[in-house]
């Protein structure tokens, strides 16, 4: 009869053989699920914005002037420039060199958290570093989280970049690493902030929690947060040097684009709260993080999520992919707690490494296809549902200088792809919602969600009319698009009501005499094509 040691000691090879498996077939599929999406990964619309910004600016155009007028800091624009510039030097479109570049990225900042993890001793193994790599990448490229054709987003970049020092500030004080990666992870953190700024507060809830946690004021003056803190006030500064996006900008952004946050901030929040994910975090660190070796590290990476949830919530827009910083923060605090507890009971073994390493390699090249294929439906699929305008614009001759009169950024990723020449200092009508509430008004209309004094209403009316009169006088567009507006077919921003955009622009004399050079070419139940008369 077997004693209860002798039981364990019988019954350990078994339970670690199905461990074996257990993390061989998980560590395969995150590979899978990762690689499938970067390889079908697809930039959407405000990254071929950003792009065909970067190369005007690569062309000589400035920033934030009549050339370019652009809603965002910076940042995000010098990033774009990048593989623009690559793509003068090799034979690569510069989406195609955004989406590996990117993809660099992801791999370089799941190789640094895996590193961090290692050194908190959760991944000591080779199993374990496999898994932690994996699941990283998974999270920071999941199409489920950030939506289809959402690759390159800023809210993604935030992400790779700022979790490396989430995961290190987690667990610092008892971690040994050099002064100067320290440094690095600061810095690539304000990175991260300076890309998106309303994710600052996604940093501050998670110190705040460390801060609380270890009732330590000399956690604030470790040199990472200060490499954070230097990098963000020396962007704050460069932007106040090399552009007028303070002056220019901001105020026009304050007036204006409040238009497009058509969600309550109530609602949002209440969203925010109720999400299963913080309920399941709480619940499980209740009940497992007495066991874990690093017990504040989740509740950091929760209030880091709820900090970049409450972030989402200031902009009043339920667009899905804003909340990706938030998701991403929320599952990595349930895998820290996994790896925490799996890390007491995966020990390395030089045996046990090589079987796991033929093992996830037979169920990668088992399972790899099917991922594959998956990705592929949904290409299909997004083809099959593509938008009529996507059609059009399919088209026209590279070259061809076209423009949109629409009030969302619409199917620029086709502009950019086919090469067409965009007609408009803007990306689209951004101003025009927050005027035409006003007006209504100021006409008795229901009160806007901003009233703006009516002198302020008509200089902004004037701008809008006058600087895209001057657009469609500098370049030309041999084919603008009119979008309607109604009930049945929305126009983003202005709601579910009629409105013409066309006759709006027309109660301009300068804008009616510089269209007086178009003819309708074509009407259908979406929009109306104009062509310019040679």
């Amino acid at each position: 009869m077997l004693t209860g040691t002798e039981t364990k000691q019988a019954s350990s090879p078994w339970l670690r053989l199905l461990l074996l498996f257990g993390m061989s077939v998980a560590v395969a599929l995150l590979f899978d699920y990762a690689l499938s999406c970067l390889l079908y990964a697809r930039p959407g619309s405000d990254s071929a914005w950003l792009l065909y910004v970067a190369d005007r600016v690569l062309a000589g155009a400035r920033l934030y002037s009549p050339s370019i007028t652009e809603t965002n800091p910076p940042l995000i624009v010098w990033f774009s420039v990048i593989p623009d510039l690559l793509a003068r030097w090799l034979p690569f479109s510069p989406l195609l060199i955004l989406k590996i570049l990117v993809a660099a990225m992801v791999c370089a900042g799941a190789a640094w958290c895996a590193r961090i993890l290692y050194a908190a001793k959760l991944a000591a193994s080779p199993l374990l570093l496999g898994l932690s790599f994996c699941a990283v990448a998974a999270v920071e490229v999941s199409r489920d989280l950030l939506g289809y054709g959402q690759f390159g987003q800023r809210e993604q970049l935030v992400v790779i970049l700022v979790l490396p020092y989430l995961l290190y500030a987690a667990c610092g004080s008892k971690l040994k690493l050099g002064l100067a990666e320290r440094i690095a992870l600061g810095a690539a953190a304000g990175c991260g902030i300076c890309v998106k700024p309303q994710q600052i507060l996604l940093l501050a809830a998670a110190e705040l929690l460390l801060l609380l946690w270890t009732r330590d004021l000399h956690r604030l003056k470790r040199a990472e947060l200060f490499a954070t803190a230097l990098t963000v006030c020396a962007y704050v500064l460069a932007v106040a040097l090399a552009t007028s996006y303070y002056s220019q900008m901001v105020p026009l952004l304050k007036d204006t684009y409040w238009a497009y946050a058509d969600t309550s901030k109530l609602v949002l929040l209440r969203s925010v709260l109720l999400d299963w994910r913080v309920w399941l975090t709480l619940v499980i660190w209740l009940g497992v993080g007495r066991y874990l070796k690093h017990p504040a590290a989740p509740l950091a990476l929760l209030a880091a999520g709820l900090g970049a949830g409450l972030a989402y919530c200031i902009q009043g827009t339920a667009w899905a992919y804003h909340l990706f910083p938030s998701e991403a923060l929320l599952y990595c605090a349930l895998g820290w707690m996994a790896l925490d507890l799996l890390s007491t009971v995966a020990e390395p073994t030089a045996p046990r490494t090589l079987v796991f390493a033929g093992l996830a390699l037979v169920l990668v090249a088992v399972s790899l296809p099917a991922f594959l294929a998956r990705e592929r439906r949904q290409l299909l699929l997004a083809e099959k549902y593509r938008s009529p305008l996507s059609y059009l614009l399919a088209q026209y001759p590279p070259q061809t200088p076209v423009y949109v009169f629409s009030t969302s950024l619409g199917e620029f990723t086709d502009i950019f792809q086919n090469r067409l020449v965009w007609g408009s200092r803007y990306a689209h009508l951004w101003l025009l919602p927050a005027i035409v509430e006003n007006e209504r008004a100021l006409s008795g209309g229901a009160p806007a969600r901003k009233t703006l004094p009516p002198v302020r209403v008509r200089e902004l009316a004037v701008m809008q009319r006058s600087n895209t009169a001057e657009d469609l006088r500098r370049w030309k567009p041999r084919f603008v698009i009119v979008e309607h507006c109604s009930p049945a077919v929305p126009c983003q921003a202005l709601g579910a009501m009629s409105f013409d955009l066309l006759q709006w622009f027309l109660e301009s004399r300068s804008f009616a005499a510089e269209w007086s050079h178009y003819q309708l070419q074509s009407s259908g139940r979406f929009f109306d094509v104009y062509q310019r008369i040679p």
